[in-house]
C-alpha cells in the first residue's frame, strides 16, 4: 500500500477531519469522514443504484457524508 494525501475538509476542526487518500498501488480511495445518519441511509437505500443491485448495506460496509454533519 502506498497512500498519497489528497485532501482535507476546509476549516476543519481538530476533533474532527474528513480526508482523503489515495493508494497509488491499487488505486482505492480511503475516506476518513462522518457517518450517515439513519435518514440518509434511507434515503440513499430508497434511490438505489444499478437495477436489481441490493441497497442493504453489508456489515463490512457503511454509509458516510462528504459535507459536515
Amino acid at each position: 500500500m502506498a497512500l498519497r494525501f489528497l485532501g482535507i475538509w476546509p476549516n476543519t476542526p481538530d476533533d474532527g477531519s474528513p480526508t482523503i487518500w489515495l493508494d497509488d498501488t491499487s488505486g482505492d480511495l480511503i475516506i476518513q469522514s462522518w457517518k450517515a445518519d439513519e435518514a440518509t441511509v434511507r434515503e440513499a437505500q430508497e434511490v438505489g443504484s444499478v437495477p436489481g443491485h441490493s441497497t442493504d448495506i453489508p456489515e463490512h460496509e457503511t454509509v458516510i457524508l462528504s459535507g459536515a454533519p
